[in-house]
């Protein structure tokens, strides 16, 4: 079991069969750097196609490889990173996937208007993964779709957009000048299309953490929707084949609730993306096949049996993340005996912020950011674990 996984069983001995949501992410960015070989892409050994994702941007969250072991070409590759499903589907754009996408999902359990969700693309047959042709969900509850931009950059630009202006809960991305590029046998070309996504996603990154609404709410995602032709199945030019390099894709994930600088070794394909995100959001993806990948993810810091007027619980700290103190507030549900601690990631306690008797109400206390021996706590992801008479919560405080 990893480290982190034993500080949340320590944190949540008492965790309800069907706890809320509590996870930082409000907003989702997919973004699909379309055709890119891993061994190009994050499986190159020094990144040096994508350098910025690989050097930059990995360390502050996880990647790993995945396989994609669906049909290795556009649309049902899509398919399989938008619905959580494998679907055979037409790769012309003459058939909507028959599974729901994400955008159906979140748009109806929350009820969310279809500006909430949006997908950006220069591949016009791509506008089908906007809604599936399922009975249960369907156009009613599709994402909006733009297919008219010309290039990768014209692409982003229309995301930054929207995103900076309405603040979407769910966005798409698909770049394809990567795999446009690959299919004219161009070598430089297709490196230079991968460079260029590469600046891309880093700008955009770099962008939603200068935003306000969406920084330390943001949840990132760069994957492929398939690789190209290893060298012994005819090079770089072609895929669909089914060989290691055309199922053998990247995975980066970033935003408020990964781990920071994990190298995965999990089995992971794109289709546990959308169980992820669903996670991450709080929603129901019925028809996912796919898993969450739990193993990139800090964990769920909900706690406590019962209603939320009996449950001990935290609000969110404010301001987090902080370079300095941090306002906690806990809801103490009765009369009792509290205990406030703060653990490092490794669940080892380094100090202590709260022992006595208190009412029901709200318990408000700051953490210094320092250690029990009066030393500033280094920069990282911090656990406040509260406990009262059978009752247990915890949250989660970032140290810059």
């Amino acid at each position: 079991m990893h480290r982190i996984a034993l500080v949340l069983a320590l944190l949540l001995a008492f965790a309800p069969a069907q706890a809320a949501r509590a996870y930082e992410t409000r907003h989702v960015v997919i973004v699909v750097i379309d055709g890119g070989r891993y061994t190009e892409t994050l499986g190159h050994p020094t990144f040096a196609y994508e350098p910025r994702q690989g050097l930059l941007m990995a360390p502050l969250g996880c990647r790993g490889e995945s396989w994609n072991n669906g049909v290795t070409v556009t649309n049902p590759g899509h398919a399989a990173i938008l619905c959580g499903a494998y679907q055979p589907l037409s790769n012309d754009g003459s058939q909507r996937p028959y599974l729901p996408t994400v955008f159906e999902y979140y748009r109806a359990a929350t009820g969310a208007p279809a500006s909430q969700a949006w997908f950006f693309t220069n591949k016009v047959k791509l506008g089908v993964m906007s809604y599936s042709t399922h009975a249960d969900y369907g156009a009613s509850l599709g994402a909006l779709v733009d297919a008219s931009c010309p290039t990768d950059s014209a692409v982003v630009a229309r995301a930054e957009a929207v995103l900076f202006a309405d603040h979407p809960a769910i966005v798409g991305l698909n770049l394809a000048q990567t795999d446009i590029s690959g299919h004219t046998g161009n070598w430089p070309a297709y490196l230079a299309a991968l460079q260029k996504a590469d600046s891309l996603v880093h700008d955009l990154w770099m962008r939603i953490q200068a935003d306000t609404a969406l920084a330390g709410r943001t949840a990132l995602f760069v994957t492929n929707d398939h690789g190209r032709h290893d060298d012994a199945h005819g090079g770089f030019q072609n895929h669909g084949d089914g060989c290691q390099g055309c199922r053998r894709v990247q995975m980066l994930a970033l935003g408020p609730d990964f781990k920071t600088g994990l190298v995965s070794a999990a089995a992971m394909e794109p289709v546990d993306i959308v169980p992820t995100v669903g996670a991450l959001l709080g929603i129901a993806v019925p028809y996912a096949t796919g898993h969450v990948m739990d193993d990139l993810l800090l964990g769920l810091l909900a706690a406590g049996d019962g209603p939320a007027a009996e449950r001990l619980r935290f609000a969110a700290p404010v301001p987090n993340p902080t370079r300095g103190a941090v306002t906690l507030s806990v809801d103490v549900p009765g009369t009792g005996e509290l205990a406030m601690d703060v653990l490092d990631a490794q669940g080892r306690q380094i100090a202590t912020l709260e022992r006595c008797s208190t009412g029901p109400g709200r318990r408000t206390i700051a953490w210094s950011g320092r250690t029990g021996t009066g030393h500033r706590a280094a920069p990282g992801t911090y656990f406040v674990r509260a406990r009262m008479a059978g009752h247990q919560a915890a949250t989660r405080v970032v140290l810059r």
